[in-house]
């Protein structure tokens, strides 16, 4: 149970079920979780303050920074292979959505990212199997 609120309800990927699934169930999955979300919104978080959306990563940077919003915790697990978190990064860091002393938590498999980045210190460095997690503070 939700007793504050909620910043994220992310949906096919966070207990591995969207490697199983075909992309018209994923579709169907989203759609899904957009409309309870949008039904229940009320019961995890203020209405009135909240709003969901539903685009692609880099599009939902571009809106946070227009309307300047920032985070202060940001975790980064893209589909393995079809996304690059030294991509992703960069884009968090060109379109500033990070605050001052914010973190940012990257999970990934094949990939050589750096233990620095401009603003960027990594505070940890793990290996889980084939997944690795860096976390980094601004």
């Amino acid at each position: 149970q939700l007793t504050n609120h909620a910043d994220a309800i992310i949906v096919c990927g966070t207990t591995g079920e969207s490697s199983t699934m075909s992309e018209e169930e994923k579709i169907l999955t989203i759609k899904c979780a957009i409309e309870v979300t949008n039904k229940n919104i009320d019961k995890v978080c203020e209405k009135s303050k909240s709003k969901v959306i539903c685009m692609d990563y880099l599009k939902s940077l571009q809106y946070f920074s227009k309307l300047g919003i920032k985070y202060d915790i940001i975790f980064i697990d893209p589909p393995y292979g079809k996304i690059k978190i030294k991509d992703v990064i960069d884009n968090i860091l060109k379109y500033d959505i990070l605050n001052d002393n914010g973190v940012l938590v990257c999970e990934y498999e094949d990939e050589d990212l750096s233990d620095d980045y401009m603003g960027l210190s990594l505070i940890k460095d793990r290996r889980y199997g084939r997944v690795f997690i860096k976390i980094y503070k601004k």
